[in-house]
């Protein structure tokens, strides 16, 4: 049977959560414990309608210093050079030394669906699939900073699918 934690021990991981700007290379757990945190918190959050929108696209190692080496090369092109060097590049060179990177993303199509099934309130479900990804995004981060991992949250997109668009998969 899973114990279930008190009030104020879930208190504190809400507290615990921290944006961490000091990202390390090293991780505290195995690939396969964050693939079981990751797989847990899709399956549990609560969706709308049961709809099981969010996707995650998770990088690490090589694949995760592709993507952070196509951001900075996207944002140097286009970020102002005083303030690309100024600052920018520093703060996307130390997202870059981090083990891994998890992208979120939002399936359309279950989307779709749900606005096909329920005419009458169609323009609400896009908006709800974003309250989805955002209850994930704060589960994952929470879950992460409990395993002992420091994490931020950055808002990249769609600068960085547009980057990536067909390069990630070409590596």
């Amino acid at each position: 049977m899973v114990s279930t934690p008190s009030n104020e021990q879930f208190i504190q991981l809400m507290k615990q959560r921290r944006t961490t700007y000091t990202l390390s290379p090293e991780t505290t757990i195995p690939d396969s414990e964050l693939q079981n945190i990751l797989e847990n918190v899709l399956e549990e959050a609560p969706s709308t309608f049961g709809s099981f929108t969010t996707r995650l696209l998770v990088l690490v190692k090589e694949e995760h210093y592709k993507l952070w080496d196509i951001i900075i090369e996207t944002l140097k092109g286009i970020a102002p050079p005083e303030q690309f060097e100024s600052g920018t590049k520093r703060r996307l060179d130390g997202f870059r030394n981090a083990y891994g990177t998890i992208l979120f993303f939002e399936d359309p199509e279950n989307t779709r669906k749900l606005q096909d099934q329920y005419p009458f309130i169609e323009d609400k479900f896009p908006e709800w699939s974003r309250h989805t990804s955002a209850i994930h995004q704060y589960m994952i981060w929470t879950a992460l900073t409990n395993a002992g991992l420091g994490a931020n949250l950055q808002h990249y997109n769609p600068l960085s699918r547009r980057a990536c668009a067909g390069r990630l998969e070409s590596a």
